[in-house]
């Protein structure tokens, strides 16, 4: 079965791409410490809500119109979705056009 989604960002007229998340949204990432996962997994976890929001910043930060090549995401950065119990960040990069 094949599906097609719609995808909708915003490219501010600085050319930085933005990502607006569902009220609910969740997202946060973390190096497992888990002796029943593998060693230095890294895990992207989240409701729905939250997973779709990252796939878009990653699918924004993809776009030929984006002049930002990476986006931070950690507890400092309050886009509303993402925390990490931790203190891990995450950094989505895109290497070359």
């Amino acid at each position: 079965m094949q599906k097609n989604a719609n995808i909708n960002y915003e490219i501010n007229d600085n050319g930085c791409p933005f990502v607006s998340a569902a009220q609910g949204a969740f997202a946060t990432v973390r190096v497992s410490g888990n002796p029943d996962e593998a060693a230095n997994q890294i895990l992207i976890e989240g409701n729905r809500s939250g997973l779709l929001a990252m796939a878009r910043w990653m699918i924004a930060l993809a776009d030929s119109d984006s002049l930002a090549d990476h986006q931070h995401f950690d507890n400092e950065i309050g886009f509303g979705f993402f925390t990490s119990e931790a203190g891990d960040e995450l950094v989505i990069q895109r290497l070359g056009k």
